[in-house]
């Protein structure tokens, strides 16, 4: 089975790496904005756990303070830029 391509108008804005719930392994993941919302996707895993790599857009965003909110407003709002 091939896999499906990504929307070509998908705008990369971050790559950046967290550590998993465990903290066992590190997921390195990507934001991207389409339609004015944010899309989020794993790209890597370093432990042993399976993945989805596909495009998805969360419920909520988490914010640096460690909570979350939704994300009501456009892309730009969301990201910031650290």
């Amino acid at each position: 089975m091939s896999k499906p391509e990504y929307n070509t108008d998908m705008k990369f804005l971050k790559t950046a790496t967290c550590k998993t719930l465990s903290g066992k392994s590190t997921l390195t993941y990507q934001l991207g904005s389409e339609d004015d919302e944010i899309h989020v996707r794993i790209t890597k895993n370093t432990g042993s756990g399976f993945f989805s790599d596909e495009w998805r857009i969360p419920r909520t965003v988490p914010t640096h303070a460690g909570k979350t909110r939704l994300p009501d407003r456009g892309a730009s709002s969301i990201i910031s830029s650290t």
